[in-house]
């Protein structure tokens, strides 16, 4: 009999805060504290300071935003922002007033740490603040995992387990990874079969790459290019492949293939058109928000904590001429969304 989410997976899997307050509700054990602030790289002397009531969630710095995780007494600020998906925007108050906050504190430790994934799309920016304020650091989450594995922590206690087994395999959708060599690969496929699939993801590159200056036409000057994600091989991506839209200078539009995000509403096969409206104005949400339903008549829509996931319809990549129905598709959907 196959054994069912645990309390843990159900009680967390639809609120990605409830990573972050995990996260912080394992620290409550000072042993498990030490190894979690210290492979975060916080010196051992600040964490020896450190109490779980220092340790706080979404704390408000009013209109500069509210920090992941905040952890504060008498000698320390710390500032955690959490990011789980590669495809998660960073706002501008998380790399500018964050830093801003702790040069302007008097605390004898302070710092700017980001958890982030080690294919996070937005990483050259945080390289970028890292490089001018030295209170930022980054960690990656693989990496994180992986040296807090070494303390052995999930042998110690049956919900330690649960917890770390759900940031693995939950979040990170952690797999195995094994490396083969192409003579390895054909043994087990057949040949042909590689071929086609080869095939496919170059006939998909050139349908995006034809329809996005039919889209941008037609769309107007607040459309530029952007991005390609998942062909690149210096930011591959297992999930996905595609591109980003630039919309008001932001990369907030994406489309093309994803086969791990979202499952629950599409095959694996089935395209779709991400939007994210983070930046917008509470004006431009509420307009959002009422042209996302009158949108959820014809299409099949979900969404998370920031994005919109709009399916697209079916395109056979083998037609000759499916690019104009492609980008017709992602006008019609950006129009009722966005113009």
């Amino acid at each position: 009999m196959q054994r069912k989410d645990s309390i843990l997976y159900r009680a967390t899997k639809q609120d990605e805060n409830s990573v972050t307050e995990l996260l912080c509700n394992i620290m409550r054990d000072k042993y498990v504290r030490d190894i979690l602030l210290f492979e975060l790289g916080i010196p051992r002397e600040v964490i020896s300071e450190i109490r779980f009531d220092d340790i706080s969630t979404q704390i408000s710095l009013e209109e500069r935003g509210k920090p992941d995780i905040c952890i504060e007494n008498k000698h320390a600020l710390i500032y955690i922002e959490n990011k789980i998906y590669c495809h998660t925007n960073i706002q501008d108050n998380q790399i500018d007033s964050y830093p801003n906050e702790l040069n302007k504190s008097k605390k004898h430790h302070r710092q700017m740490i980001y958890l982030v994934p080690k294919e996070y799309k937005h990483f050259h920016l945080l390289a970028n603040v890292c490089k001018q304020n030295t209170l930022c650091t980054v960690t990656h989450w693989e990496n994180y995992l992986s040296n807090i594995s070494k303390y052995e922590i999930s042998a110690s206690n049956p919900v330690f387990r649960e917890c770390f087994s759900y940031f693995e395999d939950k979040l990170l959708q952690k797999s195995t990874s094994i490396k083969f060599k192409p003579e390895e690969i054909v043994i087990m496929y057949n040949p042909k079969d590689l071929m086609i699939a080869n095939n496919y993801f170059n006939k998909l590159r050139a349908v995006i790459e034809n329809a996005e200056p039919i889209i941008i036409k037609q769309l107007g000057n607040d459309f530029t290019p952007g991005e390609w994600f998942g062909f690149d091989r210096n930011r591959e991506s297992e999930s996905e492949k595609g591109k980003y839209l630039n919309y008001k200078n932001r990369d907030s539009i994406y489309y093309g293939l994803n086969f791990n995000i979202i499952r629950e509403m599409t095959e694996y096969s089935d395209f779709f058109l991400a939007v994210d409206i983070l930046n917008e104005t509470l004006k431009e949400k509420n307009d959002y928000i009422t042209r996302l339903e009158k949108l959820k008549t014809r299409k099949n829509i979900f969404s998370d904590n920031e994005w919109t996931y709009i399916k697209m319809d079916k395109y056979d990549l083998t037609e000759d001429d499916p690019d104009k129905a492609f980008a017709n598709d992602a006008v019609e959907i950006i129009k009722a969304l966005l113009c």
